[in-house]
Formats: structure tokens, sequence, C-alpha cells
């Protein structure tokens, strides 16, 4: 008997690891296949890496002044006092850190996207992996990471120093929070999220949805949702630090806040190829950054329209039961949603919120975390392991 027990404590741990193996292949299919990518853009500026590497180039000189580094040329697309205030900064530290950590160059700059795609389906394993340490735990995670690993998305845009990659590889830590039913981290890192672009802020909904779905007290409610929302907005004040530091606050406000208000709430003149959200998901309209490699903001169509029919099956048995399977189906509702609003707030007649309906297919990474997510849901309701 005492054999039999040692053997039923080894074995939660023994199959976690095993199916960390798996999770970490999936991880190194996605950086085998993202780099080969980011190589076969070459050396140059690709799409919108003109404004962020730029930003980020300038950045490091004129607010960390940082000196003696060897730069790589300028795109010559931007001008000099121009900083990407629509988008907090984030992104582009990142991007920064890469200069200063490998060096100006392209294959530098797309370095840590490649290896936050690669970490998602990790991620994601581990969030549902841990739940329960059990069997289906395990089965859950792997789910999760086998769906992440299958996002064609998550390849393409971690080849290219854009911002969303890095703010779908946030959210993922977000979703696998929010699967280990920790609301406060979840938050935290939803502004995180957000510190690299606004729309971060889109799964804040998904947080309120936790403990209504779990039964949880008022109090627990009321708790929960103070979090969503002032963790986000500190974790965002303390990232704009050195921002504010630099340029002062009423810069910080009229730029980065109001400026990106009007910004990300109205439409912009014609240019690249727009898509609602829900052509994202069936690749209408894709938006490619480059027309040589055909590299662009395309869909895993069967996997993202599966996550938004399964998904609605587990928030209902998350409501029915009082339990908590439903972390990616929350999310990716959450965003989804609010995308939709953005794109129609003309419905409200609300003066300057005409709505933005120039949206762009690429925009679906963000998606892409919450859309894996959802495959471990339903294997955790299918095992009742939730």
């Amino acid at each position: 008997m005492r054999r039999l027990s040692y053997a039923d404590r080894l074995l939660p741990p023994v199959l976690i690891l095993a199916g960390l193996l798996v999770a970490l292949a999936c991880g190194a299919w996605i950086y085998h296949d993202a780099r080969f990518y980011s190589s076969a853009l070459g050396g140059r500026y690709v799409s919108d890496e003109i404004y962020y590497v730029d930003v980020a180039r300038r950045l490091l000189i004129n607010v960390f002044h940082v000196r003696g580094v060897h730069w790589y040329n300028w795109s010559g697309k931007t001008n000099p006092d121009y900083y990407n205030p629509e988008h907090p900064p984030l992104g582009k530290y990142i991007i920064g850190l890469s200069m200063l950590l490998c060096g100006d160059r392209p294959a530098c700059w797309r370095m840590p996207g490649v290896l936050e795609a690669s970490l998602v389906p990790i991620v994601l394993y581990l969030g549902y992996a841990l739940r329960r340490r059990s069997a289906w735990s395990v089965i859950a995670g792997l789910a999760a990471a086998l769906a992440a690993a299958s996002a064609v998305s998550l390849r393409y845009e971690a080849a290219v120093a854009m911002l969303d990659i890095h703010q779908a590889f946030f959210e993922s830590l977000a979703i696998a929070a929010l699967a280990l039913e920790s609301p406060l981290a979840a938050s935290i890192l939803v502004g995180l999220a957000a510190s690299v672009k606004y729309s971060g802020l889109f799964m804040v909904p998904a947080l309120w949805v936790y403990p209504l779905a779990k039964g949880s007290p008022r109090r627990e409610r009321v708790k929960v949702f103070i979090e969503s929302i002032l963790a986000p907005v500190l974790v965002i004040l303390a990232v704009n630090a050195p921002i504010i530091a630099h340029f002062g606050f009423k810069w910080f406000w009229e730029n980065s806040v109001v400026g990106a208000l009007s910004w990300h709430t109205e439409s912009r003149p014609p240019g690249p190829p727009v898509s609602s959200p829900g052509g994202w998901l069936v690749n209408a309209n894709p938006f490619y950054f480059d027309y040589n490699t055909m590299i662009g903001g395309v869909a895993n169509t069967l996997l993202q329209v599966s996550a938004l029919l399964i998904g609605g099956v587990a928030l209902v048995y998350a409501f029915a039961y009082n339990s908590w399977p439903a972390s990616g189906a929350a999310s990716l509702y959450s965003i989804l949603a609010m995308y939709l609003l953005l794109s129609h707030l003309y419905i409200f007649h609300i003066p300057h919120l005409k709505g933005n309906q120039t949206l762009y297919s690429f925009y679906l990474v963000q998606l892409t975390p919450a859309s894996a997510a959802v495959m471990g849901d339903l294997v955790a309701l299918m095992g009742g392991d939730s």
C-alpha cells in the first residue's frame, strides 16, 4: 500500500513533465518556423517596422541617453520628433533592449517576437496543466499547446518587429493566470499587454466573468472588478514613467491618452487592406507585411472558428455549475466583443467617437492565445477537471 501511495503522489509530476516536453516541442516548432520567416525577410525594414524600430532607437538615444552603439540605418520614414505616442512604449522598449543585447540589426529586432511566440504554447500548457495537477489537466494543457502550435499567425507575426506579437505573449500569460484562478496576477499581466497596445485592455471584461461564473460572493466580485481596473492603469503608468519623466505629464496626457483615444476610435484614411473582426477569422482581405514572402495576418480558420463555437459551451458550463473551465472562452469573447464595439461606436452617436473601421487582419494574433486556450477549456470540461 505504501508503494501504491508513493506511486499516486509521483504520477502527477511525471505526467506534467512528460506533457511539458511536448509543449517544449511545440515551442521549438514555432521558433524554427518564425526564425525561418524572419531570415526570409532579410536585412530591410518590413511594413510597420519603419515606425516601431525607429522609435525604439529614438527612445534609447533621447530618453535613455544610450551612447556608443553602432546604429543601423534609420528607415527615413519618420520625423526626428516622432515617438508613436498612440501606442504605449513597452513593445518599443523590448525592441530597444534587443538592440542593446544583440545589436541594432533586423535579425535582432525580430528575435524577441520569435522567442515570445515560441513560449506561448508552453505558457498555456503550464496554465492548464498546473490547475489541478491531474491527468486531465495535463491533457487540457496539451490541447492548448498543440492548438497554439497550429496557428500560423504566431509564426508570421513573430517574424516582423511589430507590436502585436508582444501583446499576444503577455495576453497568453494573463490567460494562463486566469486558468490558474489568479485574477490579480491576470490583471497585472493585462496591464503589460495594454502597455504594448491599448487594445490589451480588451481582455478586462474576461476578468469580470471569472467571479460571476464561480458564483463568488459580492465582496469578491467587487474586489476583482477594482483590481481589473486599478492594476492595469498602474502598470501602464509605471511603464510610461520614463516617457513622463522626459516629456512631462502634459505631453503624455495630450498625446498618449487623449491623442491615442482619438486615433483608435476613428477610421483612418484609405490605404492598406482592412477587414472586420469576423473577417479575420476566415482570412477575408488579409493584411500582408511583405508581398515577396506573403507573410502577414493570416488565421488558422479551423482553430479560430472552432474556438468561437466551443467557447460558448465552456461559458454555459461555467455559469451552470459555478466552475471554471472558461479562461480561454471568456478572453476570446471579451476581445472580440470589444473590437466589434470599437468598430461600431457610431451607433451611440457620441461626439468624436465615430468608431474605427480601419482594422487590419494582423490584429488577429491577439485572439490566437485565447482561441488555443479554448481547446484547453474543452478538455477540462470533458474530464470534469474544472
